[in-house]
């Protein structure tokens, strides 16, 4: 019979210890990265938003011949004006609104203040991509 040597099997406590370092750096890059994918995901959902904010605002000037702001004109150069999403115009007795007429869903912070357009109808929000 063959007698057992005390130091046969299992890791030493220094092996367990650079496994657990090794795990720990694993565990931090991925969760860097997972929140990098996901501040990257707001702000595609905020381009979108912004896109599609914008194709509805052509399309009500198209209709109106002003854009979607409290007093229907365009801002001065270098200004901003902010969209009102309840803007609306009448043509032959019928009401349009810019919402749901023209923008069917209503963006992410549409009611702070924050969508707004230049002289040109650029589209724009006033909030950091990764607050979106």
């Amino acid at each position: 019979m063959r007698s057992r040597v005390n130091n046969e099997g299992g890791f030493s406590s220094l092996e367990l210890g650079l496994i657990l370092v090794v795990l720990l750096i694993l565990v931090v890059v991925l969760v860097v990265q997972v929140g990098g994918v996901l501040g990257g995901s707001r702000g595609a959902v905020m381009e979108t938003d912004i896109n599609t904010v914008d194709t509805a605002v052509g399309q009500y000037i198209l209709g109106h011949g002003g854009p979607p702001t409290s007093d229907g004109r365009f801002p001065s150069e270098g200004e901003y004006a902010l969209i009102d999403f309840g803007a609306s115009f009448e043509v032959s007795g019928k009401t349009w609104t810019f919402s749901p007429d023209f923008l069917k869903k209503l963006p992410k912070h549409h009611d702070e203040g924050v969508w707004r357009m230049d002289n040109k109808s650029r589209i724009s929000v006033d909030i950091a991509p990764e607050d979106y």
